[in-house]
């Protein structure tokens, strides 16, 4: 086994790294969706500026980009709250 681990310790850091990932990844998805049916707008203004932030620093995908923003922006307007 000492012999596996020497020679395999890529292989090792990888395994750790993506089984420390599927421990904390999950938790992080939980409080963000509490977080998004809590203040659904708040959470539509932080979206809307995040596309807007990959528009301006990556505008190879812009009309995809437009789309969201777009459908987004009439969602959050037409949300009564």
């Amino acid at each position: 086994m000492l012999q596996f681990i020497k020679t395999n310790k890529k292989y090792l850091i990888w395994l750790f790294l993506f089984g420390l990932a599927g421990v904390v990844i999950p938790p992080i998805f939980h409080y963000l969706v509490k977080f998004m049916n809590a203040y659904p707008r708040l959470s539509r203004l932080i979206v809307i500026g995040l596309i807007l932030v990959v528009m301006i620093y990556s505008p190879q995908h812009i009309m995809i980009n437009l789309l969201l923003l777009v459908s987004i922006t009439y969602d959050l307007a037409t949300v009564k709250k």
